[in-house]
């Protein structure tokens, strides 16, 4: 009988034990269970965010070919335009009051007398190389001119002489 007693207050430890053990684990279980639902929101999060920077990086990768573009039609059309631009210049600074060819009648280079829309105006100069022209009054304006690229050797020009231009042709 003592035997059974003790056995039996043995049985009842352990079985304390057991369910002091079980309790610690469930509460260990509802912890890890909270701690994996909030990692599948994590997840769920980072996926949502994954495929909005994606558009996101879509989108940019489409606005950095686009600047590409412009930026190497804009250095074809500055390298076909190099030349060119020192005589232009030239003329241009001449012609400024008080210069040698002030008093030519020299009104500009054609690109700078008209204004082309900020999205047209790379298409258009590379197209129009008649944008370096300078306008001018005067045929005879047009030879003075000549005459100032030779002395000076900066090189070629292009020029439109405004009476040569027949009344209405280009209104």
């Amino acid at each position: 009988t003592t035997r059974a007693k003790e056995q039996l207050a043995s049985a009842e430890k352990e079985l304390a034990s057991l369910d002091a053990t079980q309790s610690s684990k469930r509460e260990e279980l509802a912890a890890c269970e909270d701690e994996l639902t909030e990692a599948k929101q994590r997840i769920i999060d980072a996926e949502n965010e994954e495929k909005q920077l994606s558009g996101q990086e879509g989108l940019l990768a489409k606005r950095n070919n686009e600047l590409v573009a412009t930026l190497e039609e804009a250095k074809a059309a500055l390298q076909s335009s190099g030349a060119r631009s020192q005589a232009v210049a030239g003329i241009i600074k001449a012609s400024k009051q008080g210069g040698e060819l002030s008093k030519v009648g020299v009104l500009g280079r054609l690109g700078d007398l008209a204004s082309i829309s900020e999205e047209y105006d790379v298409a258009v100069s590379t197209a129009c190389g008649s944008l370096d022209n300078i306008v001018v009054q005067t045929t005879a304006g047009a030879q003075k001119c000549l005459n100032f690229l030779r002395k000076h050797g900066l090189g070629r020009a292009s020029f439109i002489p405004l009476d040569k231009m027949k009344k209405g042709a280009h209104d």
